[in-house]
Protein backbone atom coordinates (compact mmCIF):
# COMPACT_ATOMS: atom_id res chain seq x y z
CA UNK A 1 0.00 0.00 0.00
CA UNK A 2 1.03 3.57 -0.48
CA UNK A 3 3.57 4.50 -3.07
CA UNK A 4 7.22 3.78 -3.56
CA UNK A 5 9.78 6.50 -4.14
CA UNK A 6 12.87 5.33 -5.93
CA UNK A 7 15.94 7.55 -5.78
CA UNK A 8 19.02 6.54 -7.74
CA UNK A 9 22.12 8.65 -8.08
CA UNK A 10 24.57 8.49 -10.94
CA UNK A 11 27.56 10.68 -11.86
CA UNK A 12 26.19 13.96 -13.28
CA UNK A 13 22.73 12.51 -13.64
CA UNK A 14 19.83 11.93 -11.26
CA UNK A 15 17.01 9.54 -12.05
CA UNK A 16 13.91 9.52 -9.90
CA UNK A 17 10.33 8.39 -10.36
CA UNK A 18 7.32 7.63 -8.21
CA UNK A 19 4.90 4.77 -8.84
CA UNK A 20 1.50 4.86 -7.14
CA UNK A 21 0.27 1.47 -6.06
CA UNK A 22 -3.10 2.54 -4.73
CA UNK A 23 -4.96 5.74 -5.58
CA UNK A 24 -6.11 6.78 -2.12
CA UNK A 25 -3.37 5.23 -0.02
CA UNK A 26 -0.80 7.12 1.98
CA UNK A 27 1.72 8.93 -0.27
CA UNK A 28 4.85 6.87 0.34
CA UNK A 29 5.39 3.77 2.40
CA UNK A 30 8.99 3.10 1.64
CA UNK A 31 11.97 5.21 0.73
CA UNK A 32 14.50 3.33 -1.34
CA UNK A 33 17.76 5.13 -1.74
CA UNK A 34 20.26 3.43 -4.03
CA UNK A 35 23.76 4.72 -4.50
CA UNK A 36 26.75 2.78 -5.78
CA UNK A 37 25.29 -0.57 -4.80
CA UNK A 38 24.32 0.58 -1.26
CA UNK A 39 20.60 0.15 -0.58
CA UNK A 40 19.03 1.93 2.40
CA UNK A 41 15.45 1.07 3.35
CA UNK A 42 13.22 3.04 5.68
CA UNK A 43 9.57 2.20 6.27
CA UNK A 44 7.48 5.36 6.34
CA UNK A 45 3.87 5.75 7.33
CA UNK A 46 2.38 9.22 7.40
CA UNK A 47 2.45 12.00 4.81
CA UNK A 48 4.45 14.26 7.14
CA UNK A 49 7.16 11.66 7.47
CA UNK A 50 7.08 11.06 3.72
CA UNK A 51 7.64 14.73 2.98
CA UNK A 52 10.59 14.83 5.38
CA UNK A 53 12.04 11.72 3.78
CA UNK A 54 11.77 13.15 0.28
CA UNK A 55 13.47 16.39 1.33
CA UNK A 56 16.29 14.46 3.00
CA UNK A 57 16.81 12.26 -0.05
CA UNK A 58 16.94 15.22 -2.43
CA UNK A 59 19.35 17.02 -0.11
CA UNK A 60 21.68 14.03 -0.21
CA UNK A 61 21.44 13.85 -4.00
CA UNK A 62 22.52 17.50 -4.23
CA UNK A 63 25.72 16.55 -2.39
CA UNK A 64 26.54 13.80 -4.88
CA UNK A 65 29.28 15.70 -6.78
CA UNK A 66 31.23 16.12 -3.52
CA UNK A 67 31.31 12.47 -2.41
CA UNK A 68 31.05 8.97 -3.77
CA UNK A 69 27.68 7.38 -4.40
CA UNK A 70 27.88 4.97 -1.46
CA UNK A 71 28.34 7.90 0.93
CA UNK A 72 25.36 9.67 -0.63
CA UNK A 73 23.19 6.61 0.00
CA UNK A 74 24.24 6.28 3.63
CA UNK A 75 23.82 10.00 4.34
CA UNK A 76 20.41 9.96 2.66
CA UNK A 77 19.40 7.13 5.00
CA UNK A 78 20.67 9.00 8.07
CA UNK A 79 19.10 12.32 7.07
CA UNK A 80 15.76 10.61 6.49
CA UNK A 81 15.83 9.10 9.96
CA UNK A 82 16.95 12.42 11.44
CA UNK A 83 13.93 14.17 9.93
CA UNK A 84 11.55 11.49 11.23
CA UNK A 85 13.20 11.48 14.67
CA UNK A 86 12.25 15.15 15.04
CA UNK A 87 8.65 14.58 13.93
CA UNK A 88 5.59 13.06 15.57
CA UNK A 89 6.27 9.88 13.60
CA UNK A 90 9.54 9.08 15.40
CA UNK A 91 8.24 5.73 16.64
CA UNK A 92 8.42 4.51 13.05
CA UNK A 93 12.22 4.54 13.24
CA UNK A 94 12.03 1.83 15.90
CA UNK A 95 9.15 -0.01 14.24
CA UNK A 96 11.06 -0.15 10.94
CA UNK A 97 14.02 -1.80 12.66
CA UNK A 98 16.21 1.15 11.73
CA UNK A 99 17.83 1.66 15.13
CA UNK A 100 20.17 -1.33 14.73
CA UNK A 101 21.62 0.00 11.44
CA UNK A 102 22.13 3.41 13.05
CA UNK A 103 24.01 1.82 15.93
CA UNK A 104 26.11 -0.26 13.53
CA UNK A 105 27.12 2.88 11.63
CA UNK A 106 28.50 4.38 14.85
CA UNK A 107 31.40 1.97 14.39
CA UNK A 108 31.46 1.07 10.71
CA UNK A 109 30.66 4.53 9.34
CA UNK A 110 33.38 6.86 8.09
CA UNK A 111 33.79 10.61 7.95
CA UNK A 112 30.87 12.46 9.49
CA UNK A 113 28.57 9.40 9.47
CA UNK A 114 29.18 8.25 13.10
CA UNK A 115 28.56 11.74 14.48
CA UNK A 116 25.38 12.19 12.51
CA UNK A 117 24.10 8.81 13.64
CA UNK A 118 24.80 9.78 17.24
CA UNK A 119 22.79 12.98 16.80
CA UNK A 120 19.79 10.96 15.55
CA UNK A 121 20.06 8.66 18.56
CA UNK A 122 20.20 11.74 20.79
CA UNK A 123 16.87 12.97 19.43
CA UNK A 124 15.29 9.53 19.66
CA UNK A 125 16.53 9.10 23.24
CA UNK A 126 14.17 11.80 24.47
CA UNK A 127 11.50 9.09 24.49
CA UNK A 128 11.74 6.17 26.90
CA UNK A 129 10.68 3.46 24.44
CA UNK A 130 13.46 4.52 22.10
CA UNK A 131 16.03 4.34 24.89
CA UNK A 132 15.14 0.70 25.44
CA UNK A 133 15.58 -0.05 21.75
CA UNK A 134 18.93 1.73 21.61
CA UNK A 135 20.09 -0.09 24.73
CA UNK A 136 19.06 -3.47 23.30
CA UNK A 137 20.98 -2.69 20.09
CA UNK A 138 24.22 -2.15 22.10
CA UNK A 139 24.09 1.54 21.31
CA UNK A 140 25.37 2.58 24.73
CA UNK A 141 28.55 0.52 24.48
CA UNK A 142 29.33 1.94 21.06
CA UNK A 143 28.67 5.52 22.11
CA UNK A 144 30.99 5.07 25.09
CA UNK A 145 33.68 3.82 22.71
CA UNK A 146 33.19 6.94 20.58
CA UNK A 147 34.16 9.12 23.56
CA UNK A 148 37.79 8.09 23.04
CA UNK A 149 38.18 8.53 19.27
CA UNK A 150 40.43 11.21 17.78
CA UNK A 151 37.72 13.25 16.08
CA UNK A 152 36.55 15.93 18.49
CA UNK A 153 33.35 16.44 16.47
CA UNK A 154 32.41 12.78 16.93
CA UNK A 155 33.26 12.92 20.65
CA UNK A 156 30.94 15.91 21.06
CA UNK A 157 28.03 14.12 19.36
CA UNK A 158 28.62 10.92 21.35
CA UNK A 159 28.71 12.77 24.68
CA UNK A 160 25.54 14.65 23.75
CA UNK A 161 23.76 11.42 22.80
CA UNK A 162 24.76 9.82 26.12
CA UNK A 163 23.55 12.90 28.00
CA UNK A 164 20.13 12.49 26.41
CA UNK A 165 20.07 8.72 26.92
CA UNK A 166 21.09 8.83 30.58
CA UNK A 167 18.45 11.36 31.67
CA UNK A 168 16.31 9.53 34.24
CA UNK A 169 17.26 6.08 32.96
CA UNK A 170 18.86 3.72 35.46
CA UNK A 171 19.43 0.90 32.90
CA UNK A 172 21.28 3.24 30.54
CA UNK A 173 23.37 4.75 33.32
CA UNK A 174 24.28 1.26 34.53
CA UNK A 175 25.35 0.32 31.02
CA UNK A 176 27.58 3.40 30.75
CA UNK A 177 29.18 2.49 34.06
CA UNK A 178 29.59 -1.15 32.98
CA UNK A 179 31.64 -0.14 29.93
CA UNK A 180 33.91 2.29 31.84
CA UNK A 181 32.04 5.27 30.49
CA UNK A 182 32.33 7.25 33.72
CA UNK A 183 36.12 7.34 33.40
CA UNK A 184 35.90 8.40 29.75
CA UNK A 185 33.40 11.14 30.61
CA UNK A 186 35.58 12.47 33.43
CA UNK A 187 38.53 12.63 31.04
CA UNK A 188 36.48 14.92 28.78
CA UNK A 189 36.34 17.52 31.55
CA UNK A 190 40.03 18.35 31.09
CA UNK A 191 41.15 21.80 29.96
CA UNK A 192 42.51 20.44 26.70
CA UNK A 193 39.14 19.01 25.68
CA UNK A 194 36.50 20.54 23.42
CA UNK A 195 34.26 22.84 25.52
CA UNK A 196 31.06 21.32 24.10
CA UNK A 197 32.32 17.82 24.85
CA UNK A 198 33.08 18.88 28.42
CA UNK A 199 29.61 20.42 28.79
CA UNK A 200 27.83 17.30 27.53
CA UNK A 201 30.07 15.04 29.61
CA UNK A 202 29.25 17.05 32.75
CA UNK A 203 25.54 16.73 31.97
CA UNK A 204 25.86 12.99 31.47
CA UNK A 205 27.78 12.55 34.72
CA UNK A 206 25.12 14.56 36.53
CA UNK A 207 22.38 12.25 35.24
CA UNK A 208 24.39 9.18 36.23
CA UNK A 209 25.03 10.52 39.73
CA UNK A 210 21.32 11.09 40.24
CA UNK A 211 20.31 7.50 39.47
CA UNK A 212 23.55 5.75 40.43
CA UNK A 213 24.65 7.29 43.77
CA UNK A 214 27.62 4.91 43.99
CA UNK A 215 29.30 6.77 41.11
CA UNK A 216 29.54 10.00 43.09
Amino acid sequence: RGSILYVKTRPRKVVSHERSTKAKAQPAKRLVSQAGGALCFCWLGRPAATSAAERAARSAINMAPKMNRAEVGVLSFIDTLAAIAQSNDRAQVRDAGAIAPLVALLVSGTGEVPGRCASVLRDLAQHSAMRVAILEADGIQRLVHMLTVESKAIVVEAADALRSLCAGSMPVCAEVKKHNGVRALVDLLGEDQHPDAALHAAGTLSHIAQVEPSTR
